[in-house]
């Protein structure tokens, strides 16, 4: 997205996975978003003011938009109607430790009945060790 205002042409684009791992370490909220626009937003000519215009929050916000994703849910018991925010980075870590402590449990349980080291167990594909844990339980 692009324009032009008070003599400088502006330029923002959307945010990347880069941008957000950027700023993961900013402790504050707001030095964070600051510095998420930064990395987005190029100046031409970048010298002078430093300051984005007023609009350019609103232009970011647009530009992003499509990523953040909500649903809305009906109460069937009292029809109220709350938008809920889906979080797609914390839904994504949840599965990611919960296929870590599955297969936590799965090497336990053949390494224990098998002797067989972590790393020739995690390196079996999911089938393969559901096979052998499927013999386990018969």
């Amino acid at each position: 997205m692009a324009w032009r205002e008070k003599g400088r042409q502006y330029r923002l684009r959307a945010v990347t996975t880069d941008d957000l791992l950027a700023i993961l370490g900013e402790p504050e909220t707001g030095a964070a978003a600051d510095l998420l626009l930064a990395r987005c937003l190029e100046v031409s000519p970048a010298a002078g003011q430093r300051t984005p215009p007023a609009a350019t929050q609103q232009r970011f916000g647009q530009l992003n938009a499509a990523s953040e994703l909500s649903c809305s849910v009906d109460c069937p018991g009292c029809s109220s109607r709350e938008l809920l925010d889906l979080d797609m980075a914390r839904f994504l870590w949840k599965e990611v430790r919960n296929a870590a402590r599955t297969l936590l449990g799965e090497i336990h349980q053949l390494a224990s009945a098998y002797g067989w080291s972590d790393r020739a167990i995690a390196a079996m594909g999911p089938g393969r060790r559901a096979a052998y844990l499927g013999m386990l339980s018969a």
